[in-house]
Formats: structure tokens, sequence, C-alpha cells
């Protein structure tokens, strides 16, 4: 059910598999490093826009041979497991599960006497039936384009149920700029703002992307590019 609703709201990363929505349901931290696009382990602060932050918590196991149970998880950093209510069989309960190296939302049968990360139930007594997500924020079109400067800028047009502590725009000279890379911090609320662009080096192409912060992480807006003005030769 929930990989239908990511599917059909176009959370699928590549646009085309239509199972390749892991990112957009992963948290933004506590993921291995993946170098392949798509992964959820692949730069993991673009993930979870969908706000279900599921964290890379493991599991943890009970040997059916010894009898023994392992407390200490395994594959912590690397798998995020999610009991689900249906029983495959009288041993197997059906679960989700996200892998740091893979883009998938996966299902299937997991052992009973297991452990898990959690199980999350909608709506459940003492539980809430709403929960913050990423802000929403577009980025604007890029002008006053000059050998060293330019201006930007975006909107925050959805605090996602959180204060919105902080916004601007980034960028680099490599796509998909995030805050590891060049960045200007201008307010720190919903709306349209200006980010003034400096120290750029004449007749190179940039990547700029608007961002805004709130306590579940940091969302992009989409990326514009641009290229500064040639050095004038006097």
């Amino acid at each position: 059910m929930l990989r239908g609703y990511v599917s059909s709201a176009e959370f699928v990363c590549d646009g085309v598999d239509e199972n390749a929505v892991g990112k957009s349901v992963a948290s933004t931290q506590g993921w291995n490093i993946s170098d392949t696009l798509c992964d959820i382990g692949y730069q993991p602060e673009n993930n979870n826009l969908t706000g279900f932050s599921a964290y890379p918590a493991g599991e943890t196991w009970f040997s059916t041979t010894n009898g023994n149970h392992y407390s200490n998880p395994l594959y912590f950093g690397e798998r995020s497991y999610f009991w689900s209510s249906t029983l495959q069989d009288a041993t197997y309960v059906y679960s989700r599960s996200l892998y740091h190296d893979t883009p998938y939302f996966y299902w299937s049968g997991f052992n009973r006497t297991g452990g898990i990360s959690v199980r999350c139930l909608r709506g459940e007594a003492g539980g809430s039936e709403t929960s913050a997500t990423l802000p929403t924020v577009t980025t604007a079109t890029v002008s006053d384009i000059t050998e060293t400067t330019a201006t930007c800028g975006g909107n925050v047009t959805n605090n996602g149920g959180a204060t919105v502590t902080a916004r601007g725009v980034c960028w680099s000279t490599s796509q998909n700029p995030t805050l590891s890379d060049s960045y200007t911090t201008d307010g720190n609320d919903t709306g349209a703002f200006n980010s003034n662009i400096t120290g750029l080096t004449a007749n190179t192409t940039y990547y700029v992307r608007a961002y805004a912060t709130n306590s579940v992480g940091t969302a992009y807006g989409s990326e514009q590019s641009f290229t500064t003005n040639m050095q004038s030769s006097e």
C-alpha cells in the first residue's frame, strides 16, 4: 500500500522503475554510503521526500538451531525492516525492508522469532494521525549574472508542519549541490526570498538549488544552471 502510494505520487527515483521508491521513504541520516545513483545510500541527504523517515536500525536474530537470541543489531546502517500485520504462514510474517545499496522498498516474509526495526501503525491508540515532513521549496530563476556574482532565491511554500530554521540557496560546479557546498542563509520562514551568490569564477557553469530546513531535515528545490560572464579584457 505504501509503495503504491509513493509510486502513484511520483516519488520514483528514476521516473521509470515504479519500484525505485526507497529514497523517498528512507531517512536522510544513518545510512551507509553507496556510489550508485538511486540507491538509498547515494546522497542520503536527498532522501525522505515523503517524511516516512525510515532509519537503518537493522535486525536482531533468534537462532532456531541453538535457541540463542542475538541482541546485537545486524546490518546496522545498511538495512531497515518494518513488520506488517499480515501472516505469510505459521512461521513467517510479511515485512517491508530497505537496503542502503538498492533503490527498492522490498516486500518479503520474515521469521517471527527474529526482531526488526519497528512496526508502524497509523492511527493506533496513543499515536498521532499527523507528523512533520520535509518543507516544500522551489528555486527561483537566476538573474543579474556578472563575472563573479549572481542573484537567485526561492519560495518556501510549505513548512512541512515544523518551523523552518534555515533557507537559502546552495551552488557548485557539479550537479545536485547540497549544504556541503557553498550556500547562503536567507531567513527562517515560509515565503519568497532572495539570495546573493558571490565568489564565483568568470566564464564558469554553476548549478544552484534553493533549500529549506526544518526538524525533519533539508529539502531542495529544482536545479538551475547558469554561466558567469567572461572576464573583461580591459
